[in-house]
């Protein structure tokens, strides 16, 4: 079990050292974003507990995502998108030893190209956008997982929205 929990902890304390989440400046380079490829990668254990079946999950945050206004693009046309932008959302699991507990970690973040200012040849793919939630919670509220993940993915959207007002 202190390996389990260990993996989640270390996990979060990554993530949590990689890049404050959601910042103005994070905020500015989704200004102009018109789409993004999904890349969903849900780990774990007892995740229909969760509600976190692919194809419930893609299709949500699909139609969240279109509702927004961004377009959904599949590996082709985000390499040929200035940018070539991947939206990557990750959620993991893990059950205690007894069962009676859960702990998980959801990020989403948005890898984009970057190129550098002084040589503007060399390009690399960069996290531009991130956010993330860890919990925990008894087996008889899994729900709570399912929403933190929508909410991670709803603050994505809000953030692209103050970076793209509609007219």
């Amino acid at each position: 079990m202190r390996l389990r929990w260990g993996l989640v902890i270390g996990m979060t304390m990554l993530l949590a050292r990689s890049a404050p989440a959601d910042t103005e400046a994070q905020r500015h380079t989704l200004a102009g974003l018109g789409g993004v490829h999904l890349q969903l990668d849900l780990r774990g254990e007892d995740l229909a507990k969760f509600e976190l079946t692919e194809p419930e999950v893609r299709a949500e945050i699909e139609s969240t995502l279109a509702a927004a206004g961004l377009a959904l693009l599949d590996v082709e046309a985000s390499t040929k998108t200035p940018g070539v932008p991947w939206l990557f959302v990750e959620a993991i699991v893990v059950r205690s030893e007894d069962a009676k507990e859960y702990a998980w970690a959801v990020r989403v973040h948005l890898q984009q190209r970057a190129c550098l200012e002084r040589s503007p040849t060399i390009c690399e793919s960069v996290g531009s956008w991130e956010t993330f939630r860890m919990g925990s919670v008894g087996r008889r509220r899994t729900r709570t997982l399912r929403q933190d993940l929508n909410d991670v993915v709803n603050q994505f959207v809000t953030a692209y929205l103050v970076a793209n007002p509609r007219k």
